[in-house]
């Protein structure tokens, strides 16, 4: 008897025809089908993949949801890997490199190499954590496929940035002006007591607007300012009464 391909359950409704083939919903998980289109039938067992890949999944759980066995699921995985897409390098010189990492709820980790000039990302990796061994692999890679890499953005991340010192020494590193307006919100807080600090929080958000040397130049006036006016405040300490130490 007929089932649906992703949750195995025999409860569906009828949903049309399409090029004159029957069309079913799933009652259970609302997955459309038709029992004759094998191409379908094969996006809807990509489902258990993607959960393998992303979720990360174990065969045991991925053949109870899926009623296949382990053995075909592993099947199934290894003609995926061998059809896997290649991401092609685009090789040039004085490439500004953007360098990040974005974490997801389910672990997983995911770093960009992003080249700015060309709009492009010229190799990803997906990890648990930015991991000075792998990032510098990942770099040692892009220069033996002929990256040359004239400058680094990137948070500050310490792996990051030791890789690129040992991989691209004479590299230019920068930090993301977006992290640095993060940063700073972090310190102060969205809406910081004291007066000072709301002057210095003005400070930041005007970064990310800078496009030429004169509006940067302006922009370290105001920095240098603020410190001369604030420089008693800024290097004031507390003493704990209860403690030898400052």
């Amino acid at each position: 008897m007929r089932k649906c391909p992703v949750a195995r359950q025999k409860m569906f409704i009828k949903k049309g025809k399409e090029k004159g083939k029957q069309r079913y919903r799933c009652s259970d998980c609302f997955n459309n089908f038709s029992g004759s289109n094998k191409s379908v039938q094969q996006s809807n067992q990509f489902i258990w993949f993607r959960k393998w890949i992303m979720e990360r999944q174990v065969y045991q759980y991925l053949s109870r949801d899926s009623g296949l066995s382990q053995r075909t699921i592993q099947r199934l995985f290894k003609d995926y890997l061998k059809k896997a897409p290649k991401v092609p390098i685009r090789s040039k010189t004085h490439v500004h490199l953007l360098i990040d990492g974005t974490y997801f709820s389910n672990g997983l980790c995911l770093i960009l190499y992003y080249d700015y000039d060309i709009q492009y990302v010229q190799l990803y990796r997906e990890t648990n954590k930015e991991k000075l061994k792998e990032i510098k692999e990942d770099l040692q890679n892009l220069k033996r496929l002929g990256v040359d890499v004239y400058s680094v953005t990137c948070d500050g991340h310490s792996a990051i940035l030791r890789a690129v010192t040992k991989v691209y020494p004479n590299a230019v590193i920068q930090r993301c002006l977006v992290h640095i307006k993060r940063q700073v919100q972090n310190y102060l807080s969205r809406k910081p007591k004291l007066e000072l600090a709301k002057e210095l929080l003005i400070i930041p958000k005007q970064i990310t607007s800078i496009r030429s040397i004169d509006q940067a130049n302006f922009w370290l006036v105001d920095l240098h300012n603020w410190h001369e006016k604030n420089k008693e405040f800024v290097n004031e300490k507390t003493i704990n009464e209860n403690s030898e130490r400052w």
